[in-house]
């Protein structure tokens, strides 16, 4: 507390209670006093020269032979440290490192909530999934710190556009999600979200010394039609995005169900393309001019000079 001995002795312990809003807690306090048992409680208080520190306050009433209280026992216990650590291990779990936005962790359970509540009350709700056109180009080309200041930049403007009770989180790399859990979401109010999201992040931004033009590709899903689970709901939102991406970037697509066929030709190739190298299903193809070569022992007289690329094709 910074109080010397000589300081707080014969002292009011309340001297050592300068809280720092703990109103509820120092109202327990009284509370447990009044009805004589112990108390136990976690204050912010003030040290004698103002700082502040978390107080693991306990108090037990020493009571007489009748039952009165002639005094009380208080034990202050500095545990600034040990709530520090909690805190700090609570921002890892649940918040994105580079951008400081709420991550997948945090992101999902914010989801499973809303889903809940809507399933209590009807109250429909939109997933929007963000991805970042062209990323890769630039995080390739000016650097990896270049992307990750870029990233910080994305993150900013997306958080400009939205609400006080909207979720964004980063799920990594160039993606983030956003969940907007009120409101009306006929297409015109669709549109004007989106539509001031694509604006804001398509301002000019300077990064690594370099005047960028951003743009981004987002996919809409909308609770209950497209989803009533969080899986379902995030799938589809990607699955939109994806035809965004496809169409040129800087647009915004909304789920339909034509898109679940898309969706399930992907997976079923991602799959594939996982075993194929160890199923030794991939043919190489050396093309020359005039001809195809299927075959490394054909170019086995080309010099390591001459420039050559070779194609990989997956048999079927």
């Amino acid at each position: 507390t910074g109080y010397t001995q000589e300081e707080i002795l014969g002292q009011n312990f309340q001297t050592l209670l300068r809280t720092h809003g703990n109103d509820a807690a120092v109202a327990s306090v009284g509370e447990g006093l009044q009805a004589r048992r112990e108390v136990r409680v976690l204050l912010h208080n003030y040290r004698k020269d103002g700082s502040l520190f978390w107080n693991d306050l306990f108090i037990a009433p020493v009571l007489d032979g009748s039952g009165a209280m002639t005094h009380s026992v208080v034990i202050v216990h500095d545990v600034t440290a040990t709530v520090t650590q909690q805190e700090d291990l609570h921002q890892l779990a649940n918040y994105d490192g580079l951008t400081g936005l709420p991550n997948r962790v945090l992101f999902g359970q914010r989801l499973g909530q809303a889903i809940t509540e809507a399933s209590l009350a009807p109250r429909p709700f939109l997933v929007l999934f963000v991805d970042v056109d062209q990323f890769k180009f630039i995080n390739d080309s000016l650097g990896h710190s270049a992307g990750d200041e870029l990233l910080r930049g994305v993150a900013v403007r997306l958080q400009s556009c939205l609400r006080g009770d909207d979720t964004i989180a980063r799920l990594g790399g160039d993606e983030f999600v956003i969940l907007l859990a009120r409101g009306a979401i006929g297409d015109d109010a669709i549109a004007t979200i989106v539509n001031r999201i694509l604006a804001a992040v398509a301002e000019p931004m300077t990064v690594a010394g370099h005047a960028l033009r951003i743009t981004c590709s987002i996919g809409v899903s909308r609770y209950p039609e497209d989803g009533v689970d969080a899986e379902d709901l995030l799938k589809n939102a990607d699955a939109a995005m994806y035809l965004a991406k496809r169409t040129g970037g800087n647009n915004v697509q909304t789920f339909t169900r034509d898109l679940s066929s898309t969706i399930d030709e992907r997976v079923l190739l991602q799959m594939r393309l996982h075993g194929a190298l160890e199923r030794g299903e991939f043919l190489l193809h050396y093309p020359l001019p005039g001809r195809l070569l299927a075959s490394k022992r054909c170019c086995d007289g080309i010099t390591r000079n001459a420039g050559l690329r070779v194609l990989a094709r997956l048999s079927r």
